[in-house]
């Protein structure tokens, strides 16, 4: 579905901002149903009986009465709620619930005692008015995480660019200026930012400790180094704010909200999208920086340390770190393990340090939930730096490290004289293909997230693909390599022996039936129907208890805690 725009548009309603827009296809289905339903119920009745038109009027205005007056009725009851101070604690979780067990509560005395199909047609277009009230409350655009403004600002910048950003250049948004709900698919580029809620489980550890921001199920791409950028061919930035010229060139100015210019820099260090190396595997640590330092080992070569923790030069009393940068250029990083109740403010040099956030451009606490992750505070060269830390947070959740540019960009131009030359790169709809020639090394490290469902042949012979830091490391052999990778999302196979067992199910039960060889009878009928209807109760009743049942209960349960908390 997401391979087809406008099929994935239909799914969110026309747009995908405002997260309670991507539902809108379950007003559709409801619909459908019904309309289903009604047609086969005007089957079974005698062609000859006339339609009582009169009725069907008089149930569509009790419908349209029903619908606007629970509108009004939630409207108000919802608009007195976001005023209450309960409603900071239980959000709109909680009013959904209690609209939820209310409706279910009619729908069953209706069902047991009346069973009117006309009684529940009128609830279904009462709940679904109620409902609705509440996913496409006005309030919501004043979260700006859900804001249309970022949408437009997608929009606006995807026409607006010239630049020729390449097949297997990824894009980055610095500083959320412009919508982090997809931003790159809203503009046709890559991105290793992920919002789809679906990942696999690994990634986001993987990114994260790359310095890479998370929140909740979703991968950003705010954070990180500009060694890992390099790495997994990040080649352009979005930001609001200028870049250091000494790591970034701008390639022009795109358009944003409301005339809001954003920079496009390119990234001045460029790695081959494949890279020779001797590690096959590599497992991701805790510290930030050391997990870098090993990443830069294996994939280099070298012992040196590209990134030096200055954290125990820190004043224990004031949180104040100062030095003279010597020695060529160095960026300095900040990460914290600290959480959102020990916040800390920034300053380098006086000025303050702005941290990635979805709610402000202008947000200078961290962590926030879309700005956790490392944190550049600059790029210097010959010149004395002052970084002073404000908050709660003490001194051990802090931690500061300088980047050694020259190093890296040495490093950088090592790889491209001695790596083996790409011939050919193609990426397909299923995986990739590429031919390496003067390959000296043992294994061939690929920016592309590592999972199971990846499967791998090198000249024809199927290998074993490694994993460094959740990246795609390939054994090959010396010489010249023609690499075949493809992907085969798990679950793909039983979904379709299941679809292919239940349709020769039906292919022969229709033949037999046909045939003479099963006599089409309400006996029979019945115990296949009744077998069919046990059998689907089950995975119904699974389905809704693992999709809303356990997530309510988690969900009430975390309200309990905040309450006696």
């Amino acid at each position: 579905m997401h391979d087809h725009p406008s099929v994935e548009l239909l799914w969110h309603g026309g747009s995908r901002a405002s997260w309670p827009v991507r539902f809108i296809y379950v007003v559709s289905f409801v619909l459908i149903d019904f309309a289903a339903l009604l047609y086969q119920d005007h089957r079974e009745k005698d062609e000859t009986q006339k339609e009582d038109v009169f009725r069907s009027l008089c149930i569509a205005c009790v419908c349209l009465a029903a619908a606007l007056i629970a509108g009004r009725v939630i409207y108000k009851a919802y608009a007195a709620y976001c005023g209450h101070s309960s409603y900071a604690t239980l959000g709109d979780g909680f009013l959904c619930l209690v609209i939820e067990a209310v409706f279910a509560g009619l729908y069953l005395f209706i069902l047991k005692s009346h069973k009117r199909k006309t009684a529940v047609l009128v609830l279904m277009c009462a709940q679904l008015v109620a409902t609705s009230v509440i996913c496409f409350a006005t309030n919501k655009e004043n979260a700006t995480v859900f804001s249309s403004e970022y949408l437009e600002a997608a929009n606006n910048a995807g026409k607006s660019v010239t630049t020729d950003i390449k097949d297997f250049e990824r894009i980055k948004n610095t500083d959320y200026k412009i919508d982090h709900i997809d931003y790159a698919l809203v503009m046709g580029q890559e991105a290793i930012s992920n919002y789809w809620h679906v990942i696999n489980p690994d990634l986001q550890p993987n990114f994260a400790a790359l310095g890479y921001s998370i929140n909740w199920t979703q991968l950003l791409d705010a954070g990180g180094t500009i060694f890992s950028d390099t790495l997994l061919h990040i080649q352009y930035d979005l930001s609001y704010r200028n870049l250091p010229e000494s790591m970034y060139s701008l390639c022009e100015n795109v358009e944003g909200y409301n005339g809001d210019q954003i920079g496009l820099y390119k990234n001045n260090l460029e790695l081959p999208f494949a890279i020779g190396t001797d590690t096959y595997e590599l497992s991701a640590g805790s510290d930030l920086f050391s997990t870098q330092n090993s990443l830069f080992s294996a994939i280099t070569g070298s012992n040196e340390t590209l990134i030096r923790d200055v954290t125990g030069e820190l004043d224990t009393t004031d949180l104040i770190y100062e030095t003279n940068v010597t020695g060529g250029r160095k960026v300095l990083y900040f990460y914290g393990t600290n959480n959102t109740d020990l916040q800390e403010t920034i300053t380098v040099n006086g000025q303050e340090v702005y941290i990635p956030n979805s709610d402000s451009s202008e947000n200078t606490s961290y962590p926030v939930d879309f700005g956790n992750g490392l944190i550049c505070l600059g790029s210097f060269e010959n010149e004395s730096v002052s970084v002073e830390f404000n908050g709660e947070a003490d001194l051990s959740q802090l931690h500061i490290g300088w980047l050694d540019y020259d190093l890296l960009t040495g490093a950088v131009k090592e790889i491209q004289d001695q790596n083996p030359k790409i011939t050919t790169l193609k990426q397909k709809n299923s995986g990739v293909k590429l031919k390496l020639d003067n390959v000296t090394k043992s294994n061939v490290f690929l920016p592309i997230s590592y999972d199971k469902g990846w499967s791998c042949k090198v000249n024809g012979k199927k290998v074993e693909i490694g994993s460094i830091d959740g990246m795609l490391s390939i054994p090959v052999e010396q010489g010249s390599d023609n690499i075949v990778l493809k992907y085969h999302p798990s679950g793909r196979t039983l979904g379709l022996i299941i679809s292919l067992i239940t349709l020769l199910i039906c292919v022969a039960g229709r033949y037999l039936f046909k045939k003479g060889i099963v006599k089409q009878d309400q006996k029979t009928e019945g115990v296949l129907g009744s077998i069919a209807y046990d059998i689907y109760g089950v995975v119904y009743a699974l389905f809704i208890a693992l999709l809303f049942i356990v997530p309510i209960l988690c969900y009430l349960r975390q309200i309990l805690v905040l309450i006696q908390s």
